[in-house]
């Protein structure tokens, strides 16, 4: 859901197509309650939504939904996309760290 997120934000002009197709599936009577999670958290945050304009174009439910993530962001009761990416990236550099001791320590060894 992140990747169609940011596919809107490069391409605005697909984004209408994007929050239609969003809609039809949340819209559902037996719509998957992963998928309105995903979009919660995974899409776009509200911040996001009204940068580019997008407030006005999205669909009532797909507006609810991300409003909803929104407000509980600003509770402090969930992370926001932008502290997930962020701790993602910290990861992924410890990660790196650790891998390039693992090989510094297995290269003095031989």
């Amino acid at each position: 859901m992140g990747h169609i997120g940011r596919l809107c934000e490069a391409h605005p002009e697909v984004a209408p197509e994007v929050f239609q197709f969003l809609e039809a599936l949340v819209a559902k009577n037996d719509a998957v309650s992963e998928i309105r999670n995903a979009v919660a958290v995974s899409f776009l945050d509200w911040q996001d939504v009204q940068r580019l304009g997008f407030s006005e174009r999205l669909p009532a439910n797909i507006a609810e939904i991300i409003k909803e993530q929104w407000m509980r962001y600003q509770r402090g009761t969930s992370p926001s996309r932008l502290q997930r990416c962020r701790q993602a990236d910290k990861s992924k550099v410890e990660m790196q760290t650790l891998q390039a001791r693992h090989k510094k320590s297995s290269q003095c060894r031989r």
